[in-house]
Order: structure tokens, then sequence, then C-alpha cells
């Protein structure tokens, strides 16, 4: 059995730390994504914000695919460490 060293231990809290960023960035793409879009504008609805979304809403639809997709693969790649 190998002992294990200060590099070892610095790779290990690395990867739980990218790990966890990992699972941030899932959660947001889960949030960002299109098809909820939906019940975010109920649930904001007679805020600014609702009314901002509901004006723009193919500029809303169209970054949140981006950003959704990108998260989404971001997320997956920290958390398997393609």
């Amino acid at each position: 059995m190998r002992q294990a060293t200060a590099s070892q231990g610095l790779d290990l809290r690395g990867k739980r730390k990218s790990q966890f960023w990992g699972y941030i960035l899932l959660a947001s793409a889960f949030v960002a994504c299109p098809c909820h879009l939906p019940v975010t504008l109920r649930l904001l609805a007679g805020t600014a914000v609702g009314s901002f979304l509901a004006d723009n809403l193919i500029w809303v639809v169209a970054t949140g695919t981006i950003y959704f997709v990108a998260a989404l693969l971001a997320g997956l790649a920290r958390i398997k460490e393609w």
C-alpha cells in the first residue's frame, strides 16, 4: 500500500473543488433551460424582471439555450473529468 503524499492531497482537493463547480454549472443549466421558461415567467410575473423577460422573449430563449448547452457540457466535463 502506498502512502499518500502532500501533492496527492492537493490533487484530491482540486478534484473535489472542480466537481463542486461542475454541480453548480449543472444546477444553473437546469434553471436556464428554455423548457423551464414558462414556469420562470409565472414565478416572476408582476416584477420588472418578468416584464423584461416577456418583452424580450426571443433573446431570452436564444441566450438561455446557448447558456444551457454550454453549462451542461462544462458541468459534465468537470464532474466526469473527460
